[in-house]
């Protein structure tokens, strides 16, 4: 038997009232903060210069973004990794190791002797997995550049570092998901943090061994 019209034109509606809301509804973000008070080894001796440290507006408010994939594809949910607010801070604290002084530059037209220039490069990238339970990582690089104070460029490298983070508690997946992906965004966060300090402890290390030949 067909069913009647009136049922007809109501189970349509219902479903038009449902694709709309569907549309209609924006993508569900996750922001997930990292620290910027990050620990750094201290360098001894250390480079006898005051340095200068520029980060651009777009370096510091870089984010690396993450669309989320289920079982069945990707879903309307993204993780935003807020690594560019926290570079400056863990730079000037990172370099504060390996020189006798750092100065935060607002523009790069008053710049000491010389000065370093950070950015994020956009392959850097990130990993949730399918599932809560899914191995997170974080594949960072930076680009690294090391001018003198009139902006000439004497050493550049892009430094890279990828970290991943187990989440411990896959088998209470079942039990409580909110725990488990609050357990799985921190497990993002020291992935993101621990890459951080990689590359800035990598980016001393560079400058100490090259320090001859850049800072003449």
């Amino acid at each position: 038997m067909k069913p009647s019209r009136p049922f007809a034109v109501l189970a349509a509606s219902i479903c038009i009232v449902f694709v709309i809301a569907a549309c209609s509804s924006g993508p569900k973000i996750v922001t997930v903060p990292m620290r910027d008070n990050l620990k750094f080894s201290e360098r001894s001796p250390k480079i006898p210069l005051t340095i200068g440290l520029y980060l651009s507006p777009e370096a510091r408010e870089y984010i690396i973004k993450y669309q989320i994939g289920g079982p069945f594809g990707k879903e309307n949910e993204y993780r935003y990794l807020t690594v560019g607010s926290v570079l400056l801070p863990n730079a000037r604290a990172s370099l504060s190791e390996a020189f006798t002084g750092v100065e935060v530059m607002d523009s790069p037209g008053r710049a000491k002797a010389y000065y370093v220039e950070l950015e994020v490069d956009p392959a850097s990238s990130l990993e949730m997995g399918k599932f809560t339970f899914s191995e997170k990582s974080v594949d960072l690089h930076l680009r690294c550049k090391v001018k003198r104070g009139n902006g000439a460029l004497l050493w550049q490298k892009v430094i890279s570092s990828k970290t991943a983070k187990s989440n411990p508690m896959w088998w209470a997946s079942g039990l409580y998901k909110p725990y488990v992906k609050g357990v799985s965004n921190t497990k993002l966060q020291g992935a993101a943090e621990e890459s951080l300090t990689l590359c800035l402890e990598a980016l001393n290390g560079e400058l100490i061994k090259n320090k001859a030949n850049i800072f003449r």
